[in-house]
């Protein structure tokens, strides 16, 4: 699952679509999948046992406004379960 600082209100975040993306030791993206953030919980499903880092992005119509990474294990035949917190992303002016 994912949330934000205040809690799992996508809307008063400016929030609408959750990407996850799941990068392995090589940072390579093996996969990626995408959400309403309203669900609270997305599932990758296609992950073989190993190491992976996975990036929560948190969008609205234009950008990602929110980010945030988590490192996990999957072992053989294993599920997991994991909340990553989203930190906002600064604008650039």
């Amino acid at each position: 699952g994912w949330l934000f600082e205040n809690g799992r209100v996508c809307g008063a975040n400016g929030v609408r679509w959750i990407s996850i993306s799941a990068f392995d030791e090589y940072d390579y993206e093996v996969a990626t999948a995408q959400f309403d953030c309203d669900d609270g919980v997305g599932e990758i499903s296609t992950l073989r046992a190993g190491a992976y880092l996975l990036e929560v992005r948190a969008l609205d119509a234009e950008r990602t406004r929110w980010r945030g990474t988590q490192p996990v294990k999957v072992g053989r035949g294993e599920e997991l379960s994991v909340d990553v917190e989203l930190q906002p992303i600064e604008e650039s002016m």
